[in-house]
């Protein structure tokens, strides 16, 4: 078991350290844990799944790592607050995977059109709605000059949701007659949706 404080003096002189992956460590990582993450500038992808104690004050030293690229935060008690507060301001993230987080909401995920360079995203196994795919494909079906939107995702896990039918049609774009011409995500390679009861054939 890895306590607290003996993250401090290992991050602190593992300048050149790119991935950390403390998933499982139930009890032994908490926030003041990932307090130290701030040292590590070299950071590239971080797992704390299944962290059981840690949540939104655990994220905060996120926004110092410039080159955080992959973020798995599954299965914590992560919720909006800390997408918001502190994921959504991480420019760098490409990959980012929120899988069981039970304080996640459509509002949450609306903060993520600010990651413009994601390009994979997990959301099984959280209780969004079919709002959350309208923030996700907003500014995909109304562009702007703006930075907004993720016009580059390529993998989308949706499984276990609250997701309807209307919900899924957020992911193609619609002309005025009503019929469908074109996927919204237009490099998207990879849809999730087992156990997503409302999506019909």
């Amino acid at each position: 078991p890895l306590p607290c404080s003996a993250m401090y003096p290992f991050v602190r002189y593992a300048w050149p350290v790119e991935l950390i992956d403390v998933s499982d460590s139930s009890k032994w990582v908490t926030n003041n844990s990932l307090q130290a993450l701030g040292y590590v500038s070299t950071l590239r992808s971080l797992r704390v799944t299944a962290c059981r104690f840690v949540d939104d004050a655990g994220l905060a030293p996120l926004t110092q790592l410039r080159q955080l690229s992959a973020l798995d935060i599954s299965w914590t008690q992560v919720s909006d607050a800390g997408i918001r507060e502190s994921v959504s301001k991480c420019a760098s993230i490409t990959s980012l995977n929120l899988t069981g987080l039970s304080g996640l909401t459509d509002q949450g995920v609306a903060a993520l059109v600010s990651i413009a360079g994601l390009e994979r995203l997990a959301l099984a196994c959280t209780s969004i709605s079919d709002v959350a795919l309208d923030y996700l494909t907003y500014y995909t079906r109304y562009p702007t000059s703006g930075s907004h939107g993720l016009a580059g995702l390529r993998w989308l896990e949706l499984s276990n949701t609250r997701l309807t039918d209307t919900g899924i049609g957020k992911l193609v774009a619609i002309i005025e007659d009503g019929k469908p011409y074109g996927k919204d995500f237009k490099n998207l390679e990879y849809l999730a949706l087992s156990m997503t009861s409302g999506v019909g054939p």
